[in-house]
């Protein structure tokens, strides 16, 4: 390999232009930089895909991928579906429960699954969205259901390949909604005094950037392909969802528990 394609190849491997600053140039960020650009955003609005809030519409019938990212009481739970229609992940719902009981967000969740050929789910497990993942797979299966754990390498990977999704114009999103383009553009890239990207969003009343992690998330479903669903339940323990996600509670260390506060 020559110098010239050496370098090709690393400046390939960066997200961005501050990326490629930071990691090879040396050459520190002045600010938080947004993920997402606003132009960036808008360029994958489609008049066709529902907006939040709305029911399902024009699924069809294709391996649909699911992101849940969940939240209580300071955050909202937002559930994303997509379809692939060729190339293209298009917006089929995206359901945001405020300040809604665990149970409840179960049978949310559940019912979006059902309504669906689900080819992958993937929920936010850290905190609270443990017991949700875990009563959720016990319902539709371990390989349907799957959980991520925000670590910053694990929001690393989500952050590449939604940006990647967007600069590609691979998605399609719901048009003309400013409370939308917000949440989508929040999220931040950050360095640390140690040099670390970091990715992180301000938490208001409008939420955390609860849309553009569930948004992630399901991109991340339909890039790690379809997992087959025979359509019958599992045989779950005789406990609902709200104890399945106590017991998920209990099980995380005093820390974790602790960090709940701010969800």
């Amino acid at each position: 390999m020559t110098r010239e394609e050496f370098v090709a190849d690393c400046r390939a491997s960066c997200i961005d232009e501050d990326m490629w600053n930071q990691e090879y140039m040396c050459i520190a960020a002045i600010s938080l930089a947004a993920v997402l650009s606003y132009i960036t955003i808008e360029s994958c609005e489609h008049d066709d895909c529902p907006q939040p809030g709305e029911p399902m519409a024009g699924y069809e019938g294709r391996p649909a991928f699911i992101g849940v990212d969940v939240g209580r009481t300071h955050d909202k739970t937002v559930i994303w579906a997509l379809e692939p229609v060729g190339d293209v992940l298009v917006t089929r719902q995206v359901k945001v429960l405020t300040n809604m009981p665990l149970p409840e967000q179960q049978q949310e969740l559940g019912a979006i699954i059902r309504a669906v050929r689900p080819g992958g789910c993937r929920i936010d497990e850290t905190g609270i969205g443990l017991g949700c993942k875990e009563y959720s797979a016990a319902q539709f299966g371990a390989h349907l259901i799957q959980g991520v754990t925000f670590t910053n390498p694990e929001k690393h990977a989500l952050v590449i390949g939604v940006k990647q999704r967007f600069e590609d114009r691979g998605v399609r999103i719901p048009a003309d909604n400013p409370a939308l383009r917000d949440s989508l553009h929040r999220v931040r890239k950050a360095v640390t005094p140690a040099g670390n990207v970091v990715y992180d969003a301000a938490s208001d009343a409008t939420g955390h950037a609860d849309e553009f992690w569930a948004l992630a998330l399901a991109v991340r479903a339909a890039g790690e392909g379809v997992q087959p669903w025979d359509g019958s339940m599992r045989s779950v323990p005789r406990e609902d969802a709200g104890m399945s996600a106590v017991h998920g509670f209990r099980r995380m260390s005093a820390v974790d528990r602790r960090g709940l506060a701010m969800v």
